[in-house]
């Protein structure tokens, strides 16, 4: 028998990274332009998106409420050979080479997305729950504002924004010379607190209601403020929600038989967290539903024991591992610099430590429930 050794290839990645381009920071009539352009970046890199397949080199194109970003991936010899020319691919576009038909494809392919994330009931609650507690508008946009968008002003707004990343970050073996690019300012984060609206405004939600099945999200009402807390918030919820070991799942599937499922997040916007747990039933378990969560994650630090603590963090420690073993191309800490994280404290948290956290986030009167 032989036993052949192949060491792993070398990765690399390049990301674009908008901070400009901000969800958080659109302005009434222009909400989902900026995912909107993210999209026409993705038609940006079409002219040379064959030759990026012939060198094996992946392409994401993403929106979140904390930036636009443009990554690719692929071997390390690959990305050397193709990073400059995908570079300039977007940034040195000429707008002219959009059509009208293009632009009218891309912004129905926006719109049908847009509408089918909200009449989803999972989407629509949660976007409902993010609204009434924070404020905070959905990433896509409204759908109005998208339409009444014309062909002009998207050929402005992309040589303003496109044009002029915030960042450019090559992870990699060796360096890379990009061309002279004129970077856009990076803006100073504003606390998710100064970003309230005044009036929610609820026009554009779209909730299908069901007679058998309904949404339940829970929010904690009190955003997770500096990268340690956020840290132990994301150990808590994975304990609380996350797997067939947390006790939601044990409490409302397991013993009462209420749930399917329970799933959980926690959001990061910039510079704070949202906690965020999340599950489906019959509609007439929404009340009992909604209840034993309340009972649970208003006094959950009783049911956080150390034994499943320590089964966590060895979860996070073999995540994390894997995340540094493709070193070249996983590169979160570089893209999220400025931003709350938890990568770098996950490990470092203690079981007392961890304890003191968690009722600053989950206890009485921080919880707000919704149900779609």
């Amino acid at each position: 028998m032989i036993i052949q050794e192949i060491s792993p290839l070398e990765m690399s990645s390049l990301h674009l990274v908008y901070d400009n381009m901000s969800p958080l920071d659109e302005k009434e009539g222009h909400r989902g332009i900026f995912h909107f352009l993210e999209h026409m970046m993705g038609q940006a890199i079409k002219p040379i998106e064959h030759e990026l397949y012939l060198n094996g080199i992946h392409d994401d194109f993403s929106t979140s409420h904390e930036y636009v970003k443009a990554s690719f991936s692929g071997t390390a010899e690959a990305m050397e050979k193709m990073a400059v020319a995908i570079v300039r691919q977007i940034v040195f576009f000429d707008v002219n080479q959009f059509t009208e038909d293009e632009f009218e494809s891309e912004r129905t392919a926006v719109i049908n997305e847009n509408r089918d994330r909200k009449s989803d009931t999972f989407g629509a609650t949660i976007y409902r729950a993010l609204k009434e507690t924070y404020g905070i508008d959905d990433a896509d946009g409204k759908m109005e504002d998208v339409t009444a968008y014309t062909f002009d002003e998207f050929k402005k707004d992309f040589v303003r924004y496109a044009a002029h990343p915030s960042r450019i970050i090559y992870v990699g073996p060796r360096n890379v010379d990009f061309p002279d690019i004129v970077f856009s300012e990076k803006p100073i984060f504003d606390s998710i607190m100064e970003i309230i609206h005044s009036e929610p405004d609820e026009k554009d939600i779209v909730v299908k209601k069901s007679a058998d099945a309904r949404t339940v999200v829970l929010i904690g009402a009190e955003p997770i403020i500096g990268n340690r807390d956020f840290a132990a918030m994301t150990m808590a919820t994975q304990m609380l929600g996350g797997d067939s070991e947390s006790v939601l799942y044990n409490e409302l599937r397991v013993k009462n038989g209420l749930v399917y499922s329970c799933d959980y997040t926690t959001e990061s916007f910039r510079t704070v967290g949202i906690t965020l747990f999340y599950t489906s039933t019959a509609s007439e378990n929404v009340d009992k539903v909604i209840g034993i969560a309340r009972n649970i994650l208003e006094n959950p630090v009783k049911l956080l024991t150390r034994e499943h603590f320590d089964c966590c963090k060895r979860h996070f420690g073999f995540m994390l591992k894997e995340r540094n073993t493709m070193r070249f191309a996983g590169c979160l800490d570089l893209i999220r610099k400025g931003l709350i994280t938890d990568s770098k404290d996950l490990l470092d948290i203690e079981y007392p430590e961890f304890l003191e956290i968690v009722p600053k986030y989950l206890s009485k009167g921080k919880i707000r429930a919704f149900a779609g």
